[in-house]
């Protein structure tokens, strides 16, 4: 298969120093002692995903995610009793968090295989090694593990080029079924692609741009869609991966009068301004800045198409109604904006 025909990773890299420099004291000790409890119960244990590409690019990012080769939901325990903390398990998954007193919390996976019955659909899981864990990965970026076991803690384990990949700059899918098995992938491509400034890999743009035009999109549930669509307009800037949504065609699967255009785009460009602008002005106002960016999307469709959107990507009834009515006074609250930015402006005669 491809997966045994890949070298075991090429050469040992320890990057504990880099942990030691990147990581706050706490975070560093915390991932010492949890190396200690896989010690404890013979089992390997590994920080993976984000956590460790974004040390590896120097980026910021403390949500932690721990792997088990056994069982996750024992070692969670284990660390319940050793640590003042508390934890959430799912046994379905073998997955468990672990919450700290300060709201510090830890995601906790055993290795597992998952098993996709149809293409589409929601896998059903086995346990398996971490080199397979790995495997089930969206992306090769997000395949790199580093080991926690005190004997090899800060050992990176890189079995799939991952490591090659950021210094590339590419977004790569680790099998050419890839967005077959899990068309979201086709979102998350681009929404890492865009936020990291980086180019998705020539073949796999290819596999993007086959599984859009082959309709796998169409097999997935409104829902997955939504949450897809909020983490790209959840982003700094969501109009880069919304504009890429736009080269491949992707609009028509949330619904077929939609597209991305001139109009569109600049519309955003002014909302992304307002946006800038009130959140530099008012640093304290909570407020759902994604939802204004839907605003912007159901502006170009007509009442009776915003109801068969928001109906296509299974919006609760909650979110459909700040949909049609955030429509109207979103069109009357950005004329009144722009006057006023307009009016900022206008340099005074005087100047």
């Amino acid at each position: 298969s491809a997966l045994e025909s890949q070298p075991l990773y090429a050469r040992k890299k320890i990057i504990s120093k880099l942990m030691g420099e990147r990581f706050p004291e706490r975070v560093h000790d915390l991932l010492m002692e949890f190396g200690k409890v896989g010690d404890l119960l013979g089992t390997s244990v590994y920080a993976v995903g984000g956590f460790v590409r974004d040390l590896l690019m120097r980026v910021e990012n403390f949500d932690v995610d721990i792997v088990v080769e056994g069982d996750g939901i024992r070692f969670a325990e284990q660390c319940e009793k050793r640590f003042p903390c508390r934890i959430r398990t799912h046994k379905k998954f073998g997955t468990a968090i672990i919450l700290f007193p300060d709201g510090f919390k830890v995601d906790v996976a055993t290795a597992r295989i998952e098993v996709y019955d149809s293409p589409a659909a929601l896998p059903t899981v086995e346990r398996g090694s971490i080199k397979m864990d790995l495997y089930r990965r969206d992306f090769t970026i997000n395949t790199l593990a580093i080991q926690l076991n005190p004997k090899s803690f800060g050992e990176l384990i890189d079995f799939f080029g991952g490591l090659r990949d950021i210094k590339e700059k590419v977004v790569r899918v680790l099998h050419n079924l890839s967005f077959v098995e899990d068309p979201t992938r086709v979102f998350r491509a681009i929404r890492f692609e865009q936020r990291l400034g980086f180019q998705i890999g020539k073949h796999t743009q290819h596999l993007l741009k086959n599984a859009v035009k082959m309709g796998f999109l169409d097999r997935l549930s409104g829902g997955r869609i939504f949450s897809e669509l909020i983490l790209i307009l959840h982003e700094e800037n969501p109009i880069p991966p919304l504009k890429r949504m736009g080269d491949f065609h992707l609009f028509p699967f949330l619904h077929p009068h939609l597209k991305w255009e001139e109009g569109m785009e600049n519309l955003f460009e002014q909302i992304h301004h307002v946006v800038s602008w009130f959140d530099l002005l008012f640093l304290d106002e909570q407020y759902e800045r994604w939802l204004i960016y839907l605003y912007g999307l159901i502006d170009f469709l007509k009442e009776g198409e915003i109801h068969e959107f928001c109906q296509r990507l299974a919006m609760n009834d909650k979110i459909r109604d700040k949909a049609v009515e955030g429509k109207r006074q979103a069109d009357q609250a950005l004329l009144q904006m722009f006057s006023w930015i307009q009016a900022d402006f206008q340099p005074k005669r005087s100047e």
